[in-house]
């Protein structure tokens, strides 16, 4: 039981600290593309990309 717990976190807060992948929501093209991609790269420091 203490190995599954042991497991679990750091599963979880994986799951809630990493972020996306910026590759999912541009092979995906849902509309908001662009703003969850620019998102996902002001949360890890980098420019915001543009429509061209």
């Amino acid at each position: 039981m203490l190995g599954a717990v042991a497991t679990a976190i750091p599963f979880v807060a994986g799951l809630r600290f990493l972020p996306e992948s910026t590759d999912y929501p541009i092979a995906s093209r849902p509309r908001d593309a662009l703003v969850r991609l620019n998102r996902i790269l002001a949360a890890i420091g980098h420019t915001q990309a543009s429509q061209a």
